[in-house]
């Protein structure tokens, strides 16, 4: 935002722009009434909607105004440390600011439950205290998988459910995260109930918003006739699907939709080059000059990035892999493990950041374990992956051509003749080719082919045919993913090979399978495979998914299927297992375990971890370790999901076929390795101890690693169930739970090692 500007710019509105903020009258009543009649309110929306505006400049000054309400409105939007600490200190902050409690008299309360917590700040607080919990999509983005999500859910519930507290509880979040509010489902049973969708902006309201703000005393200014009409034609279009991308059952709205980010970007750059004309009208001829509307918003991100280096924009490219997902939203990460997953000093990173960060196209928080980044608004998440797709591809062009210059000045320089021009040439070449080295080690005589699966470059494609290998060395191009097939006219392996790029190296040993192979199990050759998130273009891994790092892996044996209910059965009626805890069991659809889900064949459902590890060892076999069930899920190919690289809901039980429960093992095709049901059907217990942060610490490539912590926390469960979706059920994706839960959605298999792991 430019000095002493009508305008906010990207960041949200709060309670000191109250006087700037216009265009939400009707929803702030709206609101009030909720929030003053309700326990708890749910308002959600669309990214850039304006929630965090709405709430900060229209309805907390209204709450708090000592001639209105006068209520204590505790507002908390951080989610990234310990939820419950984070929210007990943002309420007695709130009480500190209102005076209503000196800290010492709050101190007490520090160890206490939220129930317990509210209860003692009842002594101090209004009649209600409203809590608003903005951006609670947070909450579920980095917390789901860490031991404290459901202690904190079910602490949270009793504070929106208990009539005794003196609470009213506002939930802020973004539509797109809806379902996960499942987990309050028989918990708080009225949420959905009291909730109010926040829509984009209406041309009236935009108006106000654009109009408003400028023709107030300080600063005097109107805007043109024309100039508006041009605005809400062009501000519509900006964010508005057209008539032919429209589905067929919305029909158009009679006022368009206005994104309210662009609508401050806009504004913003107008203002920036009108201030200082004198006869204070922001005119048409300016907008014109500045290109439009989709210019404006394309240039006001592009300029910011013209300004940085060469180097710079390399880093900013790099870290914005990380800071935006799959699914265009911001994702935080400290400057520390940033750096590290970028693979840079920090030193050399921080002043990138600092740099996107006073642009405001990052933000950051200081935390107690350091200052971490995301991205400043979602609404720069596609124009960002744009500028990155390009950045990058422009970038490989640019290596390429320089290293295929650099090859023919040495040859020219050098001569070919020469055997020291030579090795540079090739060395320039493997350069041109990103190429590492894979190197074979065969303990007995088998015809060796070479396939290509996937390149990781967009620029490159694999070959359609395999190739022969001859020789014990060779320069594969990456980041690939490859199969190296060992046959004879007897049996024949496959194993998994990738390849990062220069530097990096391959080791595969060739030896024949086991002569028997126990019935019912698969054989998993031993060597090394690549284990987490492989590909930093799509960014579909989450963040305990990486990074990804080669692992060491002996020779086991796998169940090709899940274990069913007549073998568990077995077990209990010989006395080894208990039987399964239906009873206690989860459902997401809150229903009693019957028919859907006993049936003789269908994975044995509703054991926690301690069953599942119980029934295994009662069979002389163990659980498998998370790195054992990855490179078996992934087979040799390396995939993202078992049948390959590309989804087709037709080949797995997950939730895009519509099965609301389990299938019968075997219903699908096996993978490459003869597994079954890797994704989809019913997640699966595995041996570690769940760490978010393992697969960055030193003994995640350790071979045969295992993660053993204590197991208190949770206990890792892979592969994903009838309920997940397509994200859910990738070969890296990594679930978890407490050990003790038990769901309809988990199952398990179990694994052996080979006698000799190393040899048949």
């Amino acid at each position: 935002m430019t000095p002493h500007s009508p305008y906010k710019g990207l960041a949200p509105y709060d309670r000191h722009d109250q006087d700037k903020f216009f265009g939400r009258e009707h929803e702030k009543e709206l609101l009030l009434g909720h929030i003053l009649s309700n326990k708890t309110t749910l308002l959600y929306a669309a990214s850039g909607v304006g929630k965090s505006s709405l709430l900060g400049a229209a309805l907390m000054p209204e709450l708090e105004a000592l001639d209105k309400e006068n209520l204590d409105v505790a507002y908390h939007r951080s989610w990234i440390d310990d939820p419950a600490r984070a929210l007990k200190e943002t309420v007695k902050q709130t009480l500190c600011r209102r005076k209503k409690a000196a800290p010492a008299e709050l101190h007490p309360l520090d160890d206490s439950t939220l129930p317990d917590f509210f209860d003692g700040c009842a002594d101090y607080g209004s009649d209600p205290i409203v809590l608003i919990l903005d951006q609670f999509e947070e909450f579920f983005r980095y917390h789901t998988q860490q031991p404290a999500f459901f202690s904190f859910i079910d602490q949270l519930a009793e504070v929106m459910t208990d009539p005794k507290l003196p609470v009213s509880v506002v939930l802020a979040m973004r539509e797109d995260f809806l379902a996960e509010l499942s987990v309050f489902r028989g918990r708080v049973p009225e949420l959905l109930n009291h909730s109010y969708r926040l829509q984009k902006l209406t041309w009236p309201q935009a108006k106000e918003a654009i109009v408003k703000p400028a023709t107030q005393d300080t600063f005097g200014f109107h805007y043109e006739e024309a100039l508006l009409n041009t605005l809400q034609q062009e501000l519509s279009e900006a964010r508005e699907p057209s008539a032919e991308n429209r589905p067929l059952a919305v029909a158009p709205r009679a006022f368009p939709a206005i994104e309210g980010a662009y609508l401050q970007i806009v504004c913003t750059e107008l203002w920036r080059h009108e201030q200082h004309n004198p006869e204070r009208v922001i005119r048409k001829t300016t907008y014109d000059t500045l290109g439009g509307a989709k210019v404006i918003v394309k240039h006001y991100f592009e300029q910011i990035m013209s300004e940085c280096t060469r180097a710079e924009s390399r880093l900013a490219s790099r870290a914005f892999s990380f800071l935006v997902t799959e699914r265009g939203t911001k994702m935080a990460y400290p400057e520390e493990v940033l750096a590290k997953i970028v693979r840079v000093k920090r030193s050399k990173l921080q002043p990138v950041l600092e740099k996107l960060k006073n642009a405001r196209i990052l933000r950051d928080e200081a935390r107690p374990d350091g200052t971490w980044y995301e991205l400043y608004h979602d609404v720069f998440g596609q124009i960002i992956e744009a500028w990155n797709n390009a950045f990058r591809q422009q970038r490989w062009r640019r290596l390429k051509a320089g290293l295929a210059a650099s090859i023919a000045a040495c040859l020219c320089i050098l001569g070919v003749a020469s055997y020291q021009g030579y090795q540079i040439a090739q060395h320039n070449q493997r350069l041109a080719r990103n190429a590492g080295t894979l190197d074979i080690h065969q303990t007995t005589a088998a015809t060796l082919t070479l396939a290509c699966i996937r390149h990781y470059d967009p620029g490159r494609a694999c070959p359609p045919d395999p190739m022969p290998v001859k020789g014990t060395s060779m320069d594969l191009p990456g980041p690939a993913d490859y199969v190296l097939t060992a046959r004879t006219a007897d049996w024949s392996v496959d194993y998994p090979v990738y390849i990062h790029g220069v530097t990096h190296q391959m080791a595969v040993r060739v030896v024949p399978p086991p002569s028997r192979i126990p019935s019912g199990m698969a054989y998993i050759p031993a060597g090394r495979f690549r284990m987490g998130d492989k590909d930093l273009l799509d960014v579909k891994g989450l963040e305990n998914e990486r990074p990804s790092h080669d692992v060491e892996v002996a020779g086991f044996y796998m169940d090709t299927h899940e274990v069913i209910n007549a073998q568990y059965q077995q077990c209990v009626r010989e006395g080894g297992c208990t039987p399964p805890q239906h009873r206690s069991c989860y459902d997401p659809y809150e229903r009693q375990v019957g028919e859907s889900f006993v049936k003789e064949t269908q994975p044995v459902v509703c054991v926690d971890w301690q069953q599942a590890k119980t029934f295994c060892e009662s069979k002389d076999k163990r659980l498998p370790t998370e790195a054992e069930w990855e490179k078996a899920a992934a087979g040799p190919e390396g995939y993202l999901w078992p049948f390959g690289n590309a989804f087709d809901g037709t080949k797995a039980n997950t939730t895009e076929n519509g099965r609301d429960h389990s299938a019968p093992v075997g219903t699908y095709d096996a993978n490459k390795y003869k597994l079954y049901d890797m994704s989809g059907n019913v997640s699966e217990w595995v041996e570690d101890s769940y760490d978010k942060a393992f697969y960055a610490k030193p003994e995640a490539s350790h071979p045969n690693p295992l993660s053993q912590s204590d197991g208190k926390g949770g206990r890792v469960q892979r592969g994903g169930s009838w309920w997940h979706g397509i994200e859910g059920v990738r070969t890296t994706r990594r679930h978890w739970a407490r050990p003790h839960d038990v769901s309809t959605l988990v199952g398990f298999r179990c694994a052996k090692l080979l006698d000799n792991p190393l040899s048949p």
